[in-house]
Parts: structure tokens; C-alpha cells; sequence
């Protein structure tokens, strides 16, 4: 619901997706894991990333509101 209105998350989706990526292997590989964290930031990364594709339309149809219904 969030990428709804921040239309340039999706603009640039691929970085965006890169970059919380990388935190959230930072998560894992610090000296303290933080397990929570990393499955969070992986889940939203994942997110984007397949709400950027949607509205690309290399998978699905519809857009980002396909993929949101």
C-alpha cells in the first residue's frame, strides 16, 4: 500500500532492492544477528522487487495494482 503513493520507490525499484538487500546481510553477518531485521528488510526487498517487475509488466498483469489485488 505503501508503493502506492511512492510512485519513485517503484521509478527505481532495482536499487532500491539492492539496497535492502545489503542491509539486511548486514544484519546477518554482524556480531549480534539480528534475525528479525534481515527476514523484515527481505520480505519488503522482496516486495518491491515484485511490485517493480508487475509494473514493468515482466510478470503479471495490471500493473502495480494487479499485483496489489
Amino acid at each position: 500500500m505503501h508503493l502506492r503513493g511512492n510512485k519513485e520507490l517503484l521509478d527505481n525499484y532495482q536499487s532500491v532492492y539492492k539496497v535492502l538487500q545489503l542491509k539486511a546481510e548486514k544484519f546477518v553477518k554482524a556480531k549480534d544477528m539480528n534475525e528479525l531485521m534481515a527476514m523484515k528488510l527481505h520480505y519488503i526487498s522482496s516486495v518491491v522487487k515484485k511490485c517493480g517487475r508487475w509494473r514493468d509488466a515482466l510478470e503479471g498483469k495490471g500493473g502495480e495494482e494487479g499485483f496489489l489485488k
